[in-house]
């Protein structure tokens, strides 16, 4: 297992880190480990929803004719006036 050593922590940070593992009987170290894989835990979800959107977001620019070219504020007046 790895190991991290951060310095020049902003006081404030560590206070509440320090607040938090007692409030959880959790030592300072314990929480920051839970705390960062909780966090990239959480980035790797929002990277996978990135690429799903942008993959879904392919495949419906895919389905619209290379050659379209219409104006959108045409479209919207055609479709009001049906």
């Amino acid at each position: 297992m790895g190991k991290i050593v951060l310095e020049d922590v902003e006081e404030g940070t560590l206070n509440r880190l320090k607040a938090l593992a007692s409030s959880t009987g959790r030592t300072p170290e314990e929480e920051a480990k839970l705390l960062l894989a909780g966090a990239l835990a959480r980035e790797a979800g929002e990277h996978a929803r990135r690429r799903d959107l942008l993959e879904r977001m392919r495949r419906t620019a895919a389905m619209t004719r290379p050659d379209m070219d219409a104006d959108i504020t045409d479209l919207i007046r055609e479709d009001r006036d049906r």
